[in-house]
């Protein structure tokens, strides 16, 4: 009886952390630079309904000419395909994909990793 509950509660357990693991709402971040400026990306990932998703974008833009820094936000609204873990914005197409494995959101040749606050 013993083995059968740790069982069952091991199986708990696992099952909560995969629904956890799929979820992609949260807050990812990216830096790059390039030749004229460094940015600081901060995306806002939150579920409106099912398949459908807004993005809050934060953008800190450091010119590397004057070292003034511009803060730019957007707004994203995205239809979310479950089958192939894809975002597309539903106004311009932009298209995000979702690794669950490594909590990471790629959007073109960029990487936002998932983080923790």
């Amino acid at each position: 009886m013993k083995k059968v509950f740790v069982f069952y509660l091991f199986l708990s357990l696992i099952s909560c952390n995969t629904i956890t693991d799929q979820n992609p709402e949260g807050v990812y971040v990216c830096k790059y630079e390039h030749e004229f400026a460094k940015t600081e990306d901060t995306l806002l990932l939150k579920r409106i309904n099912k398949n459908y998703f807004t993005i809050i974008r934060h953008s800190g833009v450091t010119s590397k000419a004057n070292s003034k820094k511009q803060i730019i936000s957007e707004v994203w609204k995205l239809d979310y395909d479950n089958n192939k873990n894809v975002f597309t914005e539903m106004k311009t197409g932009k298209v995000l994909i979702w690794n669950a494995d490594k909590q990471i959101l790629i959007f073109g040749n960029r990487e936002y990793v998932r983080s923790n606050y």
